[in-house]
Order: C-alpha cells, then structure tokens, then sequence
C-alpha cells in the first residue's frame, strides 16, 4: 500500500509516584529543579508527598498528599494550598504551575480565556486535597486534558490508580495531543525536545523511535491534523484497536459508521466513523474485509485521504 510513513513518533511516558526519599532518586538536574521550586511554591517537600493528575470527561483532577498522613502540619500546608491555587485559577492565574516548571504550561492558555466555563472545587483528603475541575465546553476539557498531562510527565507523577496515563485516541485528538496544535506545542505536550517547524505542505512529527507511543502524527503547514495508528498498543476511547473485528467496530459506534470499499484492499473497507461533538473530524478504520488492520483519526479531509502524504 503507498501509504508510507517516515517516522514514528514517541513519547516516553513517565508515570508513578516518587520513591519514598528526600533525597533525587537519579542525578536528573532538572527533576531535582521541579521538585525544588514545587517544595518552595507548596510549602512541603516532594519528595515526602504524593501528586496525582487524572484526566477525566469533563475535566480532571489534581491530588496532593502527604506519604506520612500523621504529618499534620504538611497535611494543613496542602490543604491551603489546594484552595489557594483553586482561588487563582479560577481568576485564570496560572503563575505557580509556571514558577514550578519554569516554562508556561500547556493548555493555560485557553483554560484562562475559558476561565468562566470552568469550575474549580476543592475537597480535603486524609492526607492532603484535591483540586476538581469540571467543565461542559470541549475546547476547555482538550486544554485541561493537556495541562494535566504536561505536569504529570514533569512531576513524574501518576494518573487514574497511581497507573500510567492511558493514552486513547478520539476523533480529534490522542492523549494530550489535539488537532489544531502546532508542532511546538504538541512536542511540549509530548515531553519531546524541541525540533523543526513542519513545512507549508504535509509532514510527520519527528519523534523517538522504539517507545511506547506506536502512532504518527501528521501536520499540514506546521498544525496537527491526523493521527495514524498502526498496531494494536492504542486504542480509541470506546475501546477499538488494530485487530478486532469489523463487527465489534460496528457495536461501539452503532448509527455512526459508514462503509466505503477499500481502494487497494479486495473485499476490504473503510469504516468512516463521525463524531457529534467534532463535526469536521472522522476516525477512518482500514480492514481486510474481516478484521481492523488500521486507523487513522483527525479532521477532514487529511483523515480521508488514504495515501497520506504520499
């Protein structure tokens, strides 16, 4: 098939808690610097506590909390902190998140500019709070999914369970990456470094090869606007993946498909499925006739042009 792609991008997903220790569990310069600034901005060490960042459908949630729950005085600190930072976001202040990592987060942007359409409620945990964000406006729920995402890679920290960020792909977007984007900002969702802009036609968002992300991501004029899935390591929000069947495609998106006979594939088909809420955007699943044997998501008409860049 001539859809060829050059290069596969990665991300290194770094997830789970901090050891138990007050002291660098490696020599990582610039994890010791977050942590740093995140003890001076929080008023407890990072080391000793537990942070959680957990995307949700209509927003998310921030948990701070001591490991040693009989640290009262840590376990007020938090606490105070939590309503504080829940106080400032809601005036679309995100200065503190910006001292900790030094850099502007992703995702503040738009979370300040949709500051009225997002709510911010705190509730004490046993050993700490947690700061809920809620929110009915989809463009505010990618922004939040993003700032979530970014400082939990930059924390090391864990999502849903103390487990590593599920990574799912929905029409417009995947994991924290979201049509629209430019390539800065997807590399800087991504934790990947810094690279070159994409060119005024199409191309790939370079990455690291051999991760655990096994996508693509494809740009036209240096914005994000498909993402390409090749095995069977993601799968979408409703749960289809590379390998199962054209029916089980069928069930999780019922009224929503249609069926298009596959340019180069005998008795194979493409699977075009719409989305309510992103009415330019389209997962396309690619079959033998039997069975998935890929998919691409993303806006029209990038997501239907079956060669890719080619």
């Amino acid at each position: 098939m001539p859809n060829v792609i050059p290069t596969l991008l990665a991300a290194v997903l770094l997830a789970g808690c901090t050891k138990s220790s007050s002291k660098p569990a490696s020599s990582d310069s610039a994890f010791a610097g977050v942590q740093s600034r995140g003890a001076a901005v929080m008023g407890v060490d990072q080391y000793t506590s537990a942070h959680v960042f957990e995307e949700l459908p209509d927003g998310g949630r921030i948990v701070l909390e001591r490991k040693d729950a009989s640290d009262s005085a840590g376990v007020a600190t938090i606490r105070a902190h939590m309503r504080t930072i829940a106080e400032a976001f809601g005036r679309g202040d995100f200065s503190d998140p910006g001292m900790v990592h030094m850099t502007k987060v992703p995702g503040t942007d738009v979370m300040a500019a949709k500051r009225d359409a997002i709510r911010y409620s705190v509730a004490d945990r046993p050993a700490g709070a947690e700061v809920r964000l809620t929110t009915s406006d989809t463009t505010a729920i990618r922004a939040i999914h993003q700032f979530l995402a970014f400082q939990r890679m930059d924390h090391r920290a864990a999502g849903h369970g103390a487990e590593p960020m599920t990574w799912v792909v929905r029409a417009d977007g995947i994991g924290p990456v979201h049509v629209g984007m430019t390539s800065a900002d997807a590399r800087t969702a991504l934790g990947l470094p810094a690279g070159a802009k994409g060119g005024a036609g199409c191309s790939y968002l370079a990455g690291t090869a051999g991760t655990a992300l096994h996508a693509y991501v494809m740009l036209t004029s240096d914005t994000v606007v498909r993402f390409d899935v090749r095995d069977s390591s993601i799968a979408t929000a409703e749960g289809a993946r590379v390998g199962d069947s054209e029916a089980r495609v069928q069930s999780l998106y019922t009224g929503r498909v249609s069926v298009q006979p596959h340019k180069y594939v005998a008795g194979g088909h493409y699977l075009v499925v719409t989305d309510p809420a992103h009415a330019a955007d389209r997962i396309v699943f690619e079959t033998d006739g039997k069975v998935v044997r890929q998919y691409r998501a993303g806006r029209t008409p990038e997501v239907t042009n079956v060669e890719g860049c080619g």
